[in-house]
């Protein structure tokens, strides 16, 4: 065993434990619900963050502005630049879905 891994392996147990811990408690009730279910805080954030991460994607394909956005507090819309984004995870995520060449 070298030196290196010595130093480090009182850290092993413990990180293997909670490790497994953290996926009994919060894993095992949405494992088989990736489709429907998202652990999250509160529902507001979430479902917030979850939008973006398709309305980007959405909006660059369709030629539509990004940044302001009419599906929300409809007739006026909203501007997205007050509010965390993300654009490049989004498009990042949804590689396939942004890039015009992959349709």
């Amino acid at each position: 065993m070298s030196a290196a891994l010595r130093r480090r392996a009182p850290t092993l147990g413990p990180l293997a434990l909670y490790t497994l811990l953290s996926v009994l408690f919060f894993g095992l009730p949405v494992f088989d619900h990736f489709h429907d279910k998202a652990i999250a805080a509160d529902a507001i954030d979430a479902s917030q963050f979850m939008w973006f991460y398709g309305w980007w994607p959405h909006a660059v394909l369709h030629g539509l502005n990004p940044l302001v956005t009419h599906l929300m507090f409809v007739p006026e819309g909203y501007n997205l630049t007050w509010s965390t984004a993300m654009p490049a995870r989004a498009c990042s995520c949804r590689r396939s879905r942004c890039s015009p060449a992959r349709r």
